[in-house]
């Protein structure tokens, strides 16, 4: 798994870009509608078992529009992998918020 951040001002405020990468089983193109639905998860695969509640991505959307941001899915190929993005904003006080 790889993070990547960057750090971004605009206009006097800031925001945090995050990107993460991961080495999982990806998601097919007919399985992306229906990513960030609450209990939603990929089918059981031997190659890369997964037992989980399908609230991950939905919890983290959740959080990241809490603080200001979105989290999207960036990019996935199925068998290699995906990679998710997230960005939060920063406020100074300088600019009231």
């Amino acid at each position: 798994m790889t993070l990547t951040m960057h750090y971004v001002l605009v206009e006097g405020s800031g925001k945090l870009l995050f990107e993460v990468e991961g080495q999982g089983p990806g998601i097919s193109t007919e399985r992306r509608e229906n990513l960030f639905l609450p209990f939603e998860s990929l089918p059981f695969n031997c190659d890369h078992p997964l037992d989980g509640t399908g609230l991950g991505l939905v919890l983290s959307q959740r959080l990241a529009e809490d603080l200001g941001g979105d989290l999207e899915l960036v990019g996935s190929t199925v068998g290699k992998g995906g990679c998710f993005g997230f960005d939060v904003s920063l406020h100074t006080e300088a600019n009231g918020h």
